[in-house]
């Protein structure tokens, strides 16, 4: 089956229900969407023409964050690499259910898929690693068009910081969710925690405070920790956005067929702060601010007494 008519059919499974006797059961299966479309289009930034001669890429943020924290590091460093570079803003900042967030995942996937007519590369912060395997795992119609699964400091199984954010009983729906003995990373991750066929990178660092090792690691996935490459190197949770050797793993899984390899970068690597183009103060600022904005915009998705229900979709029969 051709990208096109993929694309069309995983659609039509989407907007209507009775797509004929040739559509298969697993576009079938997907979950409706539930925001409306312009507001799933709005919350996809492209660059404005697409070069079809250019490898597409997805940046899908962290909790805490919105979009504009890629344009102080991916998006420069790969669109002068020779790669599409789109966004995904999250509702509340990432606060809010993880479910509904991934729907606006979902969307995207299938709107550049379309846009480009060729397969997504995905390049996932912190929770937003989890949104990306929610998306695969429950939309099965996205896994072909998706050439790499890039996580980088994904916090696939929990975070404990959510612990803390939680401790008065009270805390952001994300948070509950983030929590590693949470409902949603159980589900998550049963059975297969790599689903699809596509290759899965999980960048990760054994210094990293947020995503704490060994939440990172992803059954069935190429996982490398930056210290695995430069022994003793100190990579915090935010920095993981301009790490030198963070940046070379992901551009040898987005150059290679594949997953990341370690065995392939080059160990001179070692020696530099961030990735080539980024000035190290300019982006020790830039962590600052994201830490500031992921502070203040906690209360935005209300605060729960409880996580939320896991969707119909993700409930086993009893």
């Amino acid at each position: 089956m051709n990208m096109s008519l993929r694309i069309a059919l995983a659609l039509c499974a989407v907007l209507l229900p009775a797509c004929g006797e040739d559509t298969p059961s697993s576009l079938l299966a997907a979950p409706v969407l539930s925001p409306e479309v312009s507001e799933l289009d709005a919350a996809l930034s492209c660059p404005p023409t697409a070069d079809l001669t250019r490898q597409p890429v997805l940046l899908i943020h962290g909790t805490g964050a919105d979009a504009s924290i890629w344009q102080l590091n991916y998006v420069p460093l790969l669109s002068s690499r020779g790669f599409d570079v789109c966004t995904v803003t999250l509702p509340f900042h990432s606060w809010g259910d993880i479910q509904s967030a991934t729907e606006y995942v979902v969307h995207a996937i299938r709107v550049m898929a379309a846009r480009y007519d060729r397969k997504v590369a995905l390049i996932g912060h912190s929770q937003g690693a989890a949104e990306m395997v929610w998306a695969i795992k429950w939309w099965p119609d996205i896994g072909p068009m998706i050439s790499d699964y890039i996580a980088l400091a994904g916090a696939n199984h929990g975070a404990p910081i959510a612990e803390q954010v939680c401790i008065l009983g009270i805390c952001p729906p994300a948070a509950w969710q983030l929590k590693p003995e949470s409902q949603f990373f159980a589900t998550m991750n049963a059975d297969d925690e790599t689903p699809g066929t596509l290759p899965y990178s999980s960048i990760y660092s054994e210094t990293d405070t947020t995503a704490v090792a060994p939440t990172s690691v992803i059954a069935g996935a190429s996982n490398i920790a930056v210290q695995q490459l430069c022994p003793g190197r100190e990579v915090g949770h935010a920095q993981m956005l301009s790490d030198a050797v963070a940046f070379a793993l992901v551009m040898d899984a987005l150059t290679h067929p594949g997953p990341a390899s370690p065995e392939r970068i080059d160990p001179a690597v070692c020696a530099e702060d961030r990735a080539p183009g980024l000035d190290p103060q300019q982006a020790q600022l830039d962590e600052q601010v994201g830490l500031a904005l992921f502070l203040r915009t906690s209360p935005e998705a209300g605060l729960v007494a409880a996580e939320p229900p896991l969707r119909a979709y993700a409930v086993k029969p009893s």
